[in-house]
């Protein structure tokens, strides 16, 4: 104690001489070593509470102690929990004070008198400030008994009874925020137990946790009784994150355990999950990545990328990519979701299925008599290509994979191998290898060649040589052609798969330069050569070319007008013919709707004395014949005579002229019928002038008619108030008309109308 003393002392005048100090300094500077000083001390408690039994009664007083040593934070005390002040005469609690002083450290708590509500727990708590933490002192438990109860027999039965233990307290309190990956030690108190309480921690489903968990128990002095805790050693991990831990503490004192909870609340970096819409990419699909984080706190922000590249744009929980190609298969694509904890990534590689393609072109291979050659097909597809090899003089498959091995090459093993190579879902590709055998050169060409005097001529020599030829020689006339001594000749060369093909050029040809020419052609194995033969072309005319052409043309013109006259004229007539039968019908029908009647309206003087004849029954039974079958024949049944047309000889003012159609009407034979029976009254009409029945007898003048009856009914006629007005209705004439006659027309008795004026017909 006297060193504890000392070194509190040493303190505490340290501090007097700073305080002197501030009588001569600004205040701010003051403030500034006071900070200073008690940012170098550390809050410790030298002296804490223990647990005290006690007579309730008037004279009965209770000291807590408590004494801290460099206390930076407000101290207070607390009973069951509740804060009493930080002030040494504490408000509210007349009976309670906090005696000492801040240079000794000591703020031992003072109850007097004690009275039975004084029965709780009590502790000591130091509070953080700058970066010092907290500290708390022990639980004391203060027992308050009437002073009757207090004997002898119990203050012994209390050292040698059961003593149940305190409620467990959690040191860190109900609640507790913290950060995932950060180690945590929560420690759990059950004080005051006879016997020693049994402490433990449960997980989130009541589960005993046995891993990190280090239990101890303490004596509380002379008491016999103990101080139990828990100290629980956990890494929060996600996980943990809305959890609540259980502290219970079981003794034989206590018929149920107690328990204490804490809840904890973890902060932890984002876990991100990174999912696409289509599982199965084909080349130029479109494809779109989600990113789902789940993080506390939430508040995110997502960045793309694709092989470790910032993916330009903007960047939300989704990207997409259009039309997606072969490049992009096997790269990498991420999301990377950060919060104010930290930061997660997650990555997928593109699987992108294609087609097969070709990456390297086949090149032509030259192999040496009885040597060992290997082709390489190199195709890139997804799946992994199938690949198989035919010979072309064969055409069957000689091998599969992407390697072809020829032993012993020969004239026969030669030629074009073709690698077919095939993907699943899409199209076959195929290539041919070219395997070439070295030896002599050969050179072919076309043996007879021809070009036009006075113009560039061009002698072309195919030459087969494996390897190339070293040497191409012309000769003409049995003289080595040097292009470089006569710049009128060329020599070209362009490559070919198996050899060259060389080209002699002659610049303004003379016809001396048409002739036998030479080609001869050297590599490693030996030499070829062939004889080409250059005639002179025949020029044709421009004139007779332009003749022809032109003379070809105008043929074509020709054939083409031609033909195209002959179609319309076929569909002409071939649509006449089609459409006369139903020309004839229709002409037929409207030939027939003319009425057989012919109506006269006249003035009762008007009539002539020949249309007044009477009807002579017994001419009439003379005409009639036995059949009466042929008096209701239709129209179709005769034939439609055809009549000249009839001339315009006079104007008549708009008007009609009257046709007499009297000597073109033959009606059909009559058969036994009365004159009652055809002409019952007026507005009847003969059946046999109904309109069914007029064409048959147009074009006969010869056909006698019954004589003529005059039927007359009196009537107003417009324009004429005289009673003797009448319309009459005569039957035609029974006599054929002669081209003399005179016409007959429609027209009112007492009006007076030259011929020709005013004229129709029924």
């Amino acid at each position: 104690m006297l060193v504890r003393k000392t070194a509190s002392d040493r303190i505490s005048v340290k501090a007097r001489r700073k305080k002197s100090i501030c009588t001569h300094l600004s205040h701010l500077f003051c403030v500034w070593l006071l900070m200073a000083n008690t940012a170098a001390a550390e809050q410790k408690f030298l002296v804490e509470p223990m647990d005290v039994i006690v007579t309730a009664g008037r004279e009965s007083s209770i000291t807590l102690h408590c004494k801290v040593q460099g206390r930076v934070g407000m101290l207070q005390w607390t009973r069951d929990g509740f804060g009493l002040g930080p002030e040494r005469e504490l408000l509210g609690f007349e009976r309670y004070t906090m005696i000492g002083s801040d240079q000794d450290g000591n703020y031992s708590l003072y109850i007097y008198p004690v009275k039975l509500e004084d029965d709780a727990f009590y502790q000591c708590q130091v509070m953080a400030s700058n970066a010092v933490p907290g500290i708390r002192s022990r639980t004391a438990k203060v027992t308050v008994q009437e002073h009757k109860t207090v004997n002898a027999s119990l203050y012994l039965s209390f050292y040698i009874s059961k003593v149940p233990p305190e409620a467990p307290v959690i040191v860190q309190g109900p609640r507790l925020r913290t950060t995932a990956g950060m180690q945590l030690n929560l420690e759990c108190e059950s004080n005051g137990g006879k016997p020693a309480a049994e402490v433990e921690w449960l997980d989130a489903k009541g589960a005993v946790i046995s891993s990190g968990v280090t239990a101890s128990s303490t004596p509380m002095g002379e008491s016999k009784r103990f101080n139990s805790k828990a100290m629980l050693a956990l890494t929060p991990s996600q996980a943990h994150d809305g959890q609540t831990l259980t502290c219970r503490s079981k003794s034989n004192a206590l018929s149920k355990p107690l328990t204490a909870n804490i809840s904890l609340e973890v902060k932890y970096a984002p876990d991100v999950t990174l999912t696409a819409n289509n599982m199965k990419i084909v080349e130029f699909d479109s494809v779109t990545f989600t990113c789902a984080a789940r993080a506390n706190p939430d508040d995110v922000v997502y960045t793309w990328y694709k092989d470790n590249v910032v993916i330009p744009g903007n960047h939300t929980i989704s990207m997409s990519l259009t039309r997606v190609t072969r490049d992009l298969h096997g790269s990498a694509i991420s999301c990377e979701v950060r919060n104010t904890v930290g930061k997660s990534k997650a990555s997928t590689t593109l699987n992108i299925l294609f087609g097969p393609k070709f990456t390297t072109p086949p090149s032509p291979v030259a192999a040496d008599r009885d040597t060992d050659v290997t082709l390489t097909c190199h195709v890139a597809g997804n799946p992994k290509p199938e690949i198989v090899w035919t010979f072309e003089k064969s055409n069957r498959v000689v091998a599969s994979g992407s390697k072809l091995t020829i032993t012993g090459v020969s004239l026969e093993k030669a030629g074009r191998y073709r690698c077919r190579a095939t993907v699943p879902g899409f199209p076959e590709i195929q290539d041919y290898y070219n395997v070439l055998l070295k030896g002599v050169p050969v050179v072919r060409s076309q043996p007879v060649q021809y070009g036009i005097e006075r113009d560039m001529v061009m002698i072309e020599c195919n030459i087969r040589s494996v390897p190339p030829p070293t040497r191409v020689l012309w000769f003409h006339n049995e003289k080595e052609i040097d292009p470089d001594s006569n710049a009128r000749y060329r020599i070209e060369q362009d490559p070919l798969e198996d050899g060259v093909r060389n080209i002699l050029l002659i610049h303004e040809s003379q016809e001396s330069d048409f002739g036998h020419y030479n080609c001869t052609a050297f590599n490693n194995f030996g030499s070829d050569y062939m004889v080409i033969v250059l005639k002179q072309q025949k020029i044709i005319p421009l004139m007779i070319v332009l003749a022809s052409v032109i003379g070809g043309i105008t043929v074509v013109v020709t054939i083409t007008i031609i033909i195209v006259l002959w179609v319309r004229r076929h569909r002409k007539l071939t649509d006449e013919a089609h459409h006369e039968p139903e020309k004839q019908s229709k002409t037929s029908d409207r030939s027939s709707n003319d009425s057989d009647l012919k109506v006269e309206i006249r003035t009762s003087s008007s009539l002539s004395n020949n249309d007044s004849e009477a009807w002579d029954e017994n001419s009439v039974d003379q005409r009639r014949v036995s059949t009466t079958h042929d008096t209701f024949r239709y129209s179709a049944d005769y034939v439609e005579s055809v009549f000249p047309p009839k001339v315009e000889t006079h104007n008549n003012n708009g008007y009609i002229p009257y046709v007499d159609y009297q000597r073109d009407y033959n009606p059909p034979p009559l058969t036994a019928l009365s004159r009652n029976s055809f002409y019952s009254g007026i507005g009847q009409v003969d059946p046999r002038y109904q309109a069914a029945y007029a064409n048959p007898y147009l074009g006969s003048s010869t056909a006698v008619l019954p004589p003529p009856q005059v039927y007359t009914t009196s009537m107003n006629v417009i324009g004429n108030t005289s009673p003797s007005a009448s319309i009459s209705v005569v039957p035609l004439a029974t006599s054929p008309r002669t081209e003399t006659s005179q016409g007959q027309y429609i027209t009112s008795s007492q009006m007076p109308m030259k011929s020709g004026t005013l004229a129709t017909h029924v």
